[in-house]
């Protein structure tokens, strides 16, 4: 089993191709929906866009209520910026002022992520 140490090392590793295209983001985290939220700047937040085939399948699948919509995005933080424990109560301010409720959660401690499924709440 790789050691945390080393997954953090990759993940820092696995931005480097995306430059810019991190960005620094406001996370609101909220242990419970009525909970008052407390606010993280996080420097290294990717913000990527679904694979069509993905939205399609979901689609298909649940069609009346589907889980991931096309306007949805996964975000990607690394987890050695992460000192909670994320919950779907949870959710993300980037720059342009756009909020974006955490849906979903994946990756964490053990993964070189944490892989959020975010979305759009208010527009810019």
């Amino acid at each position: 089993m790789l050691s945390q140490r080393y997954l953090d090392r990759m993940a820092q590793t696995a931005l480097v191709p995306y430059g810019a295209r991190a960005e620094q983001v406001t996370y609101r985290h909220r242990t419970t929906v009525s909970a008052t939220a407390t606010s993280y700047t996080v420097n290294q937040a990717l913000f990527l866009t679904y694979n069509d085939r993905l939205i399609a399948l979901h689609a298909a699948v649940a069609a009346d209520r589907p889980m991931v919509l096309r306007t949805d995005r996964p975000m990607l933080i690394p987890t050695a910026l992460v000192s909670w424990t994320p919950t779907t109560a949870d959710e993300v301010v980037r720059a342009d002022g756009t909020a974006w409720r955490i849906m979903a959660i994946a990756g964490g401690p053990g993964s070189p992520f944490y892989i959020l499924q975010g979305r759009k709440t208010s527009p810019a």
